[in-house]
C-alpha cells in the first residue's frame, strides 16, 4: 500500500481530529502529579490504563509499547471486539444521584471526561504480574499471577478536583485484566473489578461501555463508508448478555459479533437485578441522566449505526466499607454460538479456580549484535525462569511426568508483531518426542543487513499429556521478544558518524522495503483488517532517519539550514551505535523539506563532529 493510499484512507479522521483538537487535552492540574500508567498485553491483546479506561488515553503514552501477539482465532475475528472499553458507576449518596466513569468523552468540562484516577504514589502505576508470580502490592498483598499476564492497577473518583464534571461517588476500584497466549482462551479479555465503598452507597449500578465498531472500511482505499453505520446492539436475557453485531452488506464484512457478559456478586443472583442496555444517548457527565440510564431496566432495541453501548445491572447497596466483586468478559467469535461455547470455556476456567495445562516459561533471550549478524542466548540465568525444572501440577500426567519440559523454538520477524519465521527448534534428546535434536542455548544468525530492525523470540514447548493426550503447549511468542540493529561495533568517539537515507525521499515508501525501513505506528493505529493480516495506518511521526557510528554516550543536535535548533537526542547505549530520528521537533512538528546540519558530541571527550543531510518531502 503507497503512502498516497494511506493518506486518502485516513483523510475521513481528519475532520474529527480537527474537532477534538478544539477541546482542551489537558487533565486537571492535581493529575500532572499522579502515577498515571497505560500498558498493552503482549499476549491476547487489549490496552490498559489505571483510569478505568481500557484504551490510550489522550496525552498519555503507552509503557510497554509494542502490539500485541494475536491468537490465530482472534486474528481473524478481529482485532478489537468492541473498540474502547470504560467502567461506569452510578449511585445514590446523601439522596443524590451520582455518576463516576473511565470514559474520555465530555461534552460539559474544560477536561478529557476522566473521573477515576490512582494516587501519584510510585507504587501506583500498574502492576505486571506473571502466572504463579508473588506481587506484593500495597492494596493486595501476597498477590499470584493466574493468567500468563495479569495487570494489576487500582484508582478513585474522589482525590482528584473535576468539579466541572461531578461530585464524586467516593468509590476506590481495584481492577485485574487477565491475559492468556493459549487458544481458545488468548481470545476473550476477562476483568475483575473491587468496589469499595468510601461512604454510604444506596442504590448502585456498574456499566461497561463498548465503543466502537465491529464493520471494517472496504480495501477500496477511495471508498470512506463509515464502517460502524450498520452495526447493531442488543441484549438478550436468556443469558443475561450483550451483543454488538455488523450486519451483512454495508461495509468489508466477515468480523464476527461481540458478546459482553457481567456475573453478579456474589450473593445476587441475575434474575433479581435490573438490567439495562443504552445505545442511543451518547455518554456525558449529566449525573442524573447517566443515573437514569444505569438504572431504568430498560434494554433499547438494535439501533443501526450506533457504535456505543453502555451495559449496567444493579441495584447494590454499600456501606462505608463494604467491597463488591464485578466480573466483565468481552468475548468474541465468528457466530453467536462460538461466543457461548467460547464463555462455557472461560466459565469452565473460572470455576477450575483458572487451573489448565500451561506451557514452560520462556527464558529470557538475550542478543548482541555484531556487523552483519546476532548472537542469540536464552540459558536460564540466576534469577530468571528456567523452564528445564518447571512442573505444572494441573496436567494429568504429573506424577509420570512432573518435569513435562520438551524444548525450544527459536523465531524471527521483520516486524515485532510477525509474521514469524521458524529458524531453528530443539528437543530432548532420545525421548523419541518430536526430533529427539538435543537441546541448545545459543544461535548465530548470519547474513544480516547492518542497521536494520529484526525481531526475534525463543519459546519453551512441553511434551504432551501422556494421560489424557492433549497436545504440547507453547509459551507466547511475544513475551520474550527482542529487537536487535546490526553493525559494526560501537566506536570509541566521533568521526565517523553518518546519516541514512540522506537524501530522504518523501516519494520513497520505505514501509515496503524488505526488510522494511520504516514500520507503520502501533497498536493504536490500527487501521483495518485484511484476513489475519492487521493493516496498520501510517503518519508522519513514522518517518526515520538514521545517524550512523554513533559513540555513546553522546548528544546529537539537529539545525536548520539558519542555524535554528530543530531536535536534541541523547544516546546512552554501549551496545548500539545508531539513533533514530522521526523528522519532528523538539515541539512536535513534523519538518519540513531542506538542508539540515547537525553535530555529534561525545560526552566522555567533548570531540565534536559536523555533517549536513537533505530532506526531500
Amino acid at each position: 500500500m503507497n503512502r498516497i493510499a494511506v493518506h486518502r484512507k485516513i483523510l475521513a479522521a481528519v475532520l474529527t481530529i480537527m474537532m477534538t483538537s478544539l477541546w482542551s487535552d489537558k487533565f486537571p492540574a492535581d493529575a500532572s502529579k499522579l502515577t498515571i500508567s497505560v500498558k498493552v498485553h503482549k499476549v491476547g491483546g487489549g490496552i490498559i490504563s489505571n483510569l478505568g479506561y481500557m484504551e490510550k488515553p489522550v496525552g498519555i503514552e503507552i509503557d510497554n509499547l509494542g502490539k500485541p501477539a494475536l491468537g490465530k482465532a482472534t486474528a481473524e475475528i478481529g482485532f478489537s471486539t468492541g473498540g474502547r472499553n470504560a467502567v461506569y458507576l452510578g449511585g445514590i449518596v446523601n439522596h443524590r444521584k451520582v455518576f463516576s466513569c473511565g470514559e474520555e468523552w465530555s461534552d460539559k468540562s474544560n477536561y478529557w471526561g476522566y473521573e477515576f484516577f490512582p494516587s501519584g504514589e510510585p507504587w501506583d502505576s500498574i502492576w505486571v504480574v506473571y502466572r504463579d508470580e508473588e506481587a506484593d502490592i500495597p492494596y493486595l498483598p501476597n498477590f499470584k499471577g493466574v493468567s500468563d499476564e495479569d495487570f494489576v492497577c487500582r484508582y478513585d473518583d474522589y482525590h482528584v478536583d473535576v468539579r466541572d464534571q461531578t461530585i464524586p461517588l467516593g468509590v476506590e476500584v481495584i481492577q485485574i485484566s487477565h491475559a492468556w497466549g493459549v487458544e481458545p482462551y488468548s481470545q476473550w479479555k476477562y476483568f475483575q473489578f473491587y468496589i469499595i465503598a468510601k461512604n454510604d452507597i444506596q442504590q448502585l449500578y456498574f456499566g461497561w461501555s463498548s465503543f466502537g465498531s465491529l464493520g471494517r472500511q472496504h480495501s477500496n482505499p477511495s471508498d470512506f463508508v463509515n464502517p460502524g453505520n450498520d452495526d447493531i446492539s442488543y441484549f438478550d436475557e436468556s443469558v443475561y448478555m450483550a451483543f454488538k453485531e455488523d450486519q451483512v452488506g454495508h461495509d468489508a464484512d466477515g468480523i464476527g459479533p461481540a458478546g459482553f457478559k457481567f456475573w453478579p456478586p456474589e450473593g445476587y443472583s441475575p434474575e433479581e437485578l435490573k438490567w439495562s442496555l443504552n445505545n442511543r444517548i451518547m455518554p456525558n457527565h449529566y449525573d442524573d441522566q447517566m443515573y437514569d440510564l444505569m438504572a431504568s431496566g430498560v434494554q433499547d432495541k438494535p439501533n443501526p449505526g450506533s457504535t456505543f453501548m453502555l451495559l449496567s445491572y444493579g441495584p447494590f447497596d454499600m456501606s462505608e466499607g463494604d467491597t463488591l466483586h464485578f466480573q466483565v468478559a468481552d468475548i468474541p467469535g465468528r457466530s453467536r454460538e462460538e461466543i457461548l461455547a467460547n464463555l462455557a470455556q472461560l466459565e469452565n476456567l473460572i470455576d477450575r479456580n483458572f487451573a489448565l495445562p500451561t506451557s514452560p516459561p520462556a527464558p529470557p533471550l538475550r542478543v548482541t549484535s555484531g556487523n552483519h549478524q546476532a548472537l542469540l542466548e536464552w540459558d536460564a540465568q540466576p534469577g530468571t525462569n528456567d523452564p528445564y525444572n518447571w512442573i505444572d501440577l494441573n496436567r494429568a500426567d504429573y506424577e509420570v511426568e512432573p518435569r513435562p519440559f520438551e524444548g525450544f523454538r527459536l523465531y524471527k520477524s521483520f516486524h515485532e508483531n510477525g509474521p514469524w519465521t521458524l529458524l531453528a527448534q530443539y528437543d530432548i534428546a532420545g525421548n523419541g518426542i518430536y526430533q529427539d535434536t538435543g537441546l541448545e542455548f545459543s544461535y548465530t544468525d548470519v547474513g544480516l543487513l547492518n542497521n536494520v530492525r529484526y525481531y526475534y523470540s525463543i519459546v519453551a514447548f512441553s511434551k504432551p499429556d501422556q494421560v489424557t493426550g492433549f497436545h504440547s503447549l507453547s509459551s507466547a511468542i511475544n513475551l520474550s521478544r527482542v529487537q536487535v540493529i546490526p553493525g559494526t561495533q560501537v566506536p570509541q568517539s566521533v568521526g565517523e558518524v553518518f546519516v541514512v537515507p540522506n537524501p530522504y525521499r518523501g516519494d520513497q515508501n520505505y514501509s515496503q522495503y524488505k526488510p522494511p525501513w520504516e514500520e507503520p505506528s502501533p497498536l493504536q493505529n490500527i487501521l483495518q483488517q485484511e484476513g489475519n493480516e492487521m493493516i496498520y495506518r501510517w503518519t508522519e511521526t513514522d518517518r526515520r532517519i538514521q545517524f550512523v557510528n554513533v559513540p555513546s554516550p553522546s548528544r546529537i543536535i539537529i539545525y536548520s539550514l539558519c542555524g535554528d535548533r530543530v531536535q536534541t537526542m541523547q544516546h546512552n547505549n554501549p551496545n548500539e551505535g545508531v539513533v533514530d530520528w522521526n523528522l519532528t521537533s523538539y515541539k512536535g512538528l513534523t519538518v519540513a523539506s531542506g538542508i539540515y546540519m547537525y553535530t555529534v558530541e561525545d560526552l566522555q571527550n567533548r570531540q565534536i563532529q559536523a555533517g549536513k543531510f537533505v530532506i526531500i518531502k
